[in-house]
C-alpha cells in the first residue's frame, strides 16, 4: 500500500507527491541516528580490535631486581666457564704448549665466546638503580680481557713465550677485576669466584 501511494499518480503532481511522501536516505539517516553504515562498522571494528593487540615489548632500564636475576642466571655460567678454561689453560702457558693455546683463543673457542656474555652482564646487570660502578667503567676492563686473548693467539702463532706470559697475565689480571666488580654489589654475583693459582 505504501509503495503504491508512493508512486502517486503518472501525472506532474503526481510526481510532486512522490517526492513529498517518501523520505530521501538523508531524512531516514537523520530520523535513525543508530543505523550505521558497513563502512563505519568496519572502521570502528578495527578501532577497537587495535585496542586489544599486546603492545610490544621493551627492554627493562629500570635496574629492577628481576632483570638483574635474568643477567646472572644467564651470564654468569658463562663467564664463570671461561674463568674454569683460562685455569685450565695455565699449564699449557708455562709448557709453552701452542697447540692447546692456538686452540683456547681460535674462532668459537672459549677466548671468542666470552664477549658477548661480558658485554650483556655488564649492560643488565650495572644498569640504573645499582650503586655498583658502570658498564662505561667496566668497558676498558672488558676490553682488556679481549684483548689479551688475542695477545695470546699471536704469541703462539710466533712461539714468543715471553709474549704469551705477558698476555695471560693480563688477561688473569682484568678478569679478576670484572669479578670483583660483580662481587662487590653484594647481591648476585657473589658466588663467582676470583681467578687463583
Amino acid at each position: 500500500m505504501a509503495f503504491v501511494n508512493c508512486l502517486g499518480s503518472g501525472t506532474a503532481s503526481g510526481s510532486r507527491e512522490l517526492a513529498s511522501r517518501c523520505p530521501t536516505r538523508g531524512a531516514e539517516d537523520a530520523a535513525q541516528p543508530w543505523e550505521l553504515s558497513r563502512r563505519e562498522i568496519l572502521v570502528a571494528g578495527f578501532g577497537f580490535s587495535s585496542l586489544l593487540l599486546p603492545k610490544p615489548a621493551q627492554a627493562d632500564r629500570t635496574g629492577k631486581f628481576s632483570t638483574k636475576l635474568t643477567a646472572a642466571r644467564r651470564y654468569l655460567p658463562r663467564i664463570a666457564a671461561f674463568r674454569d678454561s683460562l685455569k685450565d689453560l695455565k699449564p699449557a702457558v708455562d709448557s709453552a704448549n701452542w697447540a692447546a693455546i692456538l686452540e683456547f683463543t681460535e674462532k668459537d673457542g672459549p677466548a671468542d665466546s666470552v664477549k658477548n656474555p661480558l658485554e650483556l652482564f655488564a649492560s643488565s646487570f650495572f644498569s640504573e638503580g645499582n650503586k655498583a660502578s658502570s658498564n662505561t667503567e667496566l668497558k676498558p676492563v672488558i676490553n682488556a680481557i679481549l684483548e689479551s686473548c688475542k695477545q695470546m693467539r699471536k704469541a703462539a702463532q710466533k712461539k714468543n713465550e715471553e709474549s704469551l706470559k705477558v698476555a695471560f697475565n693480563t688477561c688473569v689480571e682484568n678478569l679478576n677485576i670484572y669479578i670483583g666488580e660483580v662481587r662487590s654489589t653484594k647481591a648476585l654475583g657473589n658466588d663467582l669466584d676470583l681467578l687463583e693459582f
